[in-house]
């Protein structure tokens, strides 16, 4: 029985953190995207509308400082990036725009 519970637990916590993995990502920028619709960055699809961009990749380059890099190396200056969980400081977008 205590076998049983245990894996229930764990299944539990393993599902958290693919719900936590699911967040969506936004990056805003300065000026809007002049794409429409879906486009791919490094290898993620991301809906952008006006300045802002959303994926629900759960990729670890997309959710941090990397992935900040190559939207600003794609449409420019970023002046929001992140989960609604996890935004990126004030320090690390300084450090995602100096390319």
């Amino acid at each position: 029985m205590k076998h049983w519970k245990v894996m229930a637990l764990a299944a539990g916590l393993w599902t958290g953190t693919a719900v936590a993995a699911e967040l969506p990502v936004t990056a805003t920028f300065s000026q809007p995207v002049q794409a429409t619709d879906q486009l791919v960055v490094g290898e993620t699809i991301w809906n952008c509308t006006g300045n802002t961009c959303v994926t629900r990749s759960a990729a670890d380059k997309v959710r941090g400082l990397t992935g900040c890099r190559l939207m600003a190396g794609k449409f420019g200056t970023v002046t929001a990036y992140g989960t609604a969980t996890n935004p990126l400081t004030a320090d690390q977008l300084s450090r995602c725009n100096a390319q």
